[in-house]
């Protein structure tokens, strides 16, 4: 009989690519049943080609009928989200999302006793430090607060704690011995790198907002035409609010930059290939704060899957990466002219063919999913054979 996995997200994209992509993939290829509860726009069950079981919950709005209040009420307590967990009667719980700890001791308990797995995306608690000023009072104490302090309490209690990088493993694993790191490594699918024509010099995938730095890129890029070089750029992604949408290509505007900047919007994620396959240059030019220091971004072996040298901020892992495996620079984001620098001095001449080549070269000696993978199951057979806490 096969073990039946409920992956669980409160704010993550149902398909998104660590959850579904790399590891409910993996656990289906080697005979797991995998079911996916998460919030969307609307209330949505079926099934996805590879077969894996998807039940979209809607997302409410606050206000309304006393009704649609109560039940909205409810979703903050993360009560639809257990009850449809509970009926399923998974054997493992996989906890995707810092709120979903307010309800994991009582998945915990119910009658059945599965085990349940807490997968940290990001440092929460850093990330609450950084970005607590874009949130309003309400979300800070009814929700921020109360995720933290239930993750906190949960960490001693986890059958398996899983971080995507060393600072939060390390963290995790002075709590709690049953703790592992599983990197966002990309796949390593060669045919996926297509010999086509380039029609970008740079690429930036992901969140498009105020803390991802796009309006770095835009300064580099109005940095390199005041040098008579029309550096083109695709940004691939959608803005999470229409605001900084505005102020972003009013800033293009400003600059005369419309012609050299693409944004398709938010795309499938085998779809973003495409962009990778164009494309010369990955960027990923993030302001310095706690959150980015220690964050592994999955980007950044996307574009060096595809043979794109990387263009980072000189800090953290994505520093270490670009100077240790000399995939890359590390730079400034706030010095737009030494940016500029970089990457006029890639797209002189053969210098990006060679950077492509050692990309592609250390990708597949170091950065693929599919060791990550072999780790992963490991993981969750051993867990599976641990005795009742």
């Amino acid at each position: 009989m096969s073990i039946k996995v409920c992956m669980m997200s409160a704010r993550h994209y149902l398909l998104d690519g660590r959850i579904y992509n790399r590891e409910a993939k993996t656990l289906l290829a080697n005979g797991y049943e995998v079911l996916h509860i998460g919030y969307g726009n609307e209330d949505k069950h079926y099934f996805t080609e590879d077969g894996a079981e998807i039940i979209q919950l809607k997302k409410l709005k606050k206000g309304g009928s006393f009704k649609t209040a109560f039940q909205s009420l409810r979703q903050s307590f993360l009560a639809d989200i257990f009850e449809a967990a509970a009926k399923a009667k998974a054997d493992v719980y996989h906890l995707h999302d810092i709120e979903l700890c307010r309800i994991a001791r009582k998945l915990q308990r119910l009658p059945h006793k599965p085990k349940v797995i807490y997968d940290a995306h990001e440092p929460y608690f850093e990330n609450f430090l950084d970005f607590r000023k874009y949130h309003s009072l309400p979300k800070t104490l009814f929700n921020d607060i109360p995720a933290l302090l239930a993750e906190k309490s949960f960490l001693k209690k986890a059958d398996l704690l899983i971080a995507t990088e060393s600072n939060v493993g390390e963290r995790f694993a002075r709590i709690n011995p049953h703790t592992a790191v599983i990197h966002n490594y990309s796949y390593s699918d060669e045919n996926l790198i297509q010999s086509v024509e380039k029609k970008y010099d740079l690429v930036y995938s992901g969140t498009i907002n105020e803390e991802r730095g796009i309006e770095f890129i835009v300064d580099a890029v109005y940095e390199c035409k005041k040098r008579g070089v029309d550096v083109s750029c695709v940004i691939v992604g959608n803005f999470e609010t229409k605001h900084h949408e505005d102020s972003v290509k009013k800033k293009i505007a400003t600059y005369n930059l419309d012609s050299q900047f693409h944004f398709p919007g938010h795309i499938a994620f085998d779809d973003v290939f495409s962009f990778y396959n164009e494309s010369k240059i990955g960027v990923c030019l993030l302001p310095r704060n706690r959150t980015f220091k220690i964050t592994l971004h999955v980007k950044l072996f996307e574009y060096l899957h595809f043979g794109l040298p990387i263009i980072v901020s000189n800090f953290g892992h994505m520093k270490d990466i670009a100077e240790t495996d000399k995939v890359g620079f590390a730079v400034d984001p706030y010095d737009a002219s030494e940016v500029a620098d970089k990457i006029l001095y890639l797209l002189k001449d053969d210098r990006w063919q060679q950077y492509s080549n050692r990309c592609i070269e250390v990708v597949r000696k170091k950065y693929t999913w599919q060791e990550e993978a072999k780790k992963f199951l490991t993981l969750y057979k051993n867990m599976l054979s641990q005795e009742e806490k």
